[in-house]
């Protein structure tokens, strides 16, 4: 799970969606991205597709479903394009810099993918019409919210996340919260 602009791991604890995934029998894994909460400032010189390959690495994980909203697709959007092998799925929550992507590379992904977006954000809904072009992407608008839509309505965006990801067969574990220090777990 990572997270967005104004939000740390501790967001998805609060909102008991690590809990709400183990309970599923979901490992679930929230990280602090570099300069957020508890983690410091990046201090390499990798392309943000690589960090985050690290990342997951790093943290042993063995194809996760990556959980994404709103700035963290920094993050995930170059992950996805430039290594989809490494996750098993993606929940794109309103991510940031879907629109920067023609229609024809979305259009050649091959990843199972969920779309969520509240139905009062106009940033979100502009990328989801982006993200419906990767081949049987599935799309999922939270009726009467705003972007951080998983805030506003948490138990729809937990219904919505475990039926995707048992859809797609994710599994497996316990919850973790984790650091990252200059790039690498803490």
């Amino acid at each position: 799970l990572l997270h967005g602009q104004r939000y740390t791991s501790n967001t998805w604890v609060d909102l008991g969606t690590l809990t709400t995934l183990s309970a599923a029998g979901i490992r679930a894994v929230a990280v602090d991205l570099p300069s957020y909460g508890d983690s410091g400032p990046r201090h390499d010189h990798e392309s943000d597709a690589d960090f985050t390959k690290a990342l997951i690495e790093a943290l042993h994980l063995d194809r996760p479903t990556l959980i994404a909203p709103s700035m963290s697709g920094k993050y995930a959007i170059p992950l996805v394009l430039e290594y989809p092998e490494v996750v098993n799925g993606w929940v794109a929550v309103a991510p940031v810099g879907a629109t920067k992507i023609f229609n024809d590379v979305w259009e050649g992904l091959e990843l199972a993918t969920l779309v969520v977006w509240g139905q009062n954000d106009r940033m979100g809904e502009a990328g989801a019409k982006y993200l419906q072009h990767i081949p049987g992407a599935q799309s999922f608008t939270v009726p009467n919210v705003g972007h951080a839509c998983y805030l506003e309505a948490t138990d729809i965006f937990h219904r919505e996340i475990l039926r995707f990801m048992v859809s797609i067969g994710t599994g497996g574990g316990t919850t973790t919260t984790a650091t990252v220090a200059g790039g690498r777990r803490r």
